[in-house]
């Protein structure tokens, strides 16, 4: 699978949906505090990228690196005009602030379009507004807040998006869901962990979620 690699001190934002969508074109976000890691990403074929903390302690392995990889620099808040033309000068491009959906975009098609290839292998599910992202088990709200999920919570989430959606659910699956939130009080504990879903009792003693 391909990989940006994400070199950082700290915790260099990437928007929920940036990470998501470049995961559906089959790119890995790899984050990284050691400057050898930036090394090796430097001949490393599937690192298509790296995107830097402008604060990362090695700023000189990451500007020795220009020319054999494409590198995007990245200031937590606006350096004034001076320190970006100066930075624009070196690096492939530069963002303030989080990496947006927008801006993973933009790294992919424009900077990366010969180098990846989509997973076909990647399934997601969505529904209202909620995105279901089925390799790495987490749901995505519509503010773009990431909802981690236990193994349990993801399968009856999904059991309920794919029945929502109308797509085949097996008889002995769904009897396995009802049996399951019996048991571990899944509805009671999703409804406190996601915002604006509801499940809604119906005849056959299962429920019928809605996402508001």
């Amino acid at each position: 699978m391909k990989k940006i690699l994400v070199a950082s001190d700290g915790d260099l934002l990437i928007d929920d949906l940036a990470e998501l969508y470049a995961a559906s074109k089959g790119v890995a976000i790899h984050r990284t505090k050691d400057a050898t890691d930036v090394s090796a990403a430097i001949i490393d074929d599937d690192v298509l990228c790296l995107v830097a903390d402008r604060n990362f302690h090695a700023f000189k392995t990451l500007q020795n690196a220009v020319g054999n990889k494409k590198i995007f620099l990245v200031f937590d808040k606006d350096p004034g005009v001076q320190r970006l033309e100066e930075a624009v000068r070196v690096f492939n491009d530069l963002f303030v602030g989080a990496i947006s959906q927008s801006d993973m975009v933009k790294i992919l098609h424009k900077h990366c379009s010969t180098s990846f290839k989509p997973a076909p292998s990647e399934k997601v599910l969505e529904l209202d507004g909620f995105t279901l992202r089925v390799a790495d088990k987490y749901l995505i709200e519509p503010s773009g807040k990431r909802v981690s999920l236990s193994e349990r919570e993801f399968d009856f989430v999904r059991f309920h998006f794919e029945k929502t959606l109308g797509n085949e659910v097996l008889e002995e699956t769904e009897k396995s869901i009802i049996e399951m939130d019996r048991k571990d009080a899944l509805v009671y504990k999703l409804k406190k962990k996601i915002s604006g879903v509801r499940f809604i009792p119906t005849p056959d003693k299962n429920y019928r979620m809605q996402l508001d």
